[in-house]
């Protein structure tokens, strides 16, 4: 009976330790679906790049983020944005993806916000493909992947948005 209780405990502690690297955020202003902010402890599948200091974003900075993604605002330099994700059909296009947000600083300290857009318009075969996208950073190989997971950075400080 001592080492059920104690798993129980340490399935307890774990469960809520694990919680702490990441942020639940709904931005009803931006998209419909949900969204999960990163912490900078959260270890990630991917490579950032060279000489990155990650950081956990705040909401304030990923509505930042948003409004240079999804607003076509003057002053932001898009690239290799084209097709459905072009600039002035961003907002469209992504109103029903769910979001995961990374952040990190690069060797010129741009701060930059990583987008991880998963489609979850079909909600069957997103739960499939998807499954645990709150706690685990998503990747994918194969079609439904290229089809439906898209990741963007932003970069807040030179006022960039381009394909990752």
């Amino acid at each position: 009976m001592k080492n059920v209780i104690y798993m129980f405990f340490v399935f307890i502690i774990c469960t809520h330790l694990k919680g702490y690297s990441q942020i639940q955020v709904n931005l009803k202003e931006f998209y419909r679906g949900g969204g999960v902010i990163f912490s900078s402890n959260h270890k990630l599948p991917v490579l950032l790049g060279k000489d990155v200091n990650r950081f956990t974003p705040s909401v304030e900075v990923v509505r930042r983020a948003e409004t240079l993604l999804l607003n076509n605002v003057a002053g932001v330099n898009y690239i290799d944005l084209t097709g459905i994700y072009a600039p002035k059909r961003l907002k469209k296009t992504l109103c029903r993806y769910n979001r995961q947000y990374v952040g990190y600083q690069n060797a010129e300290l741009d701060s930059i916000i990583v987008v991880n857009l998963m489609n979850f318009s079909k909600k069957k075969q997103a739960g499939e493909n998807f499954s645990g996208w709150q706690n685990s950073y998503i990747i994918g190989f194969g079609e439904f992947y290229e089809k439906n997971r898209v990741a963007i950075s932003v970069n807040l400080t030179k006022r960039e948005v381009s394909m990752r």
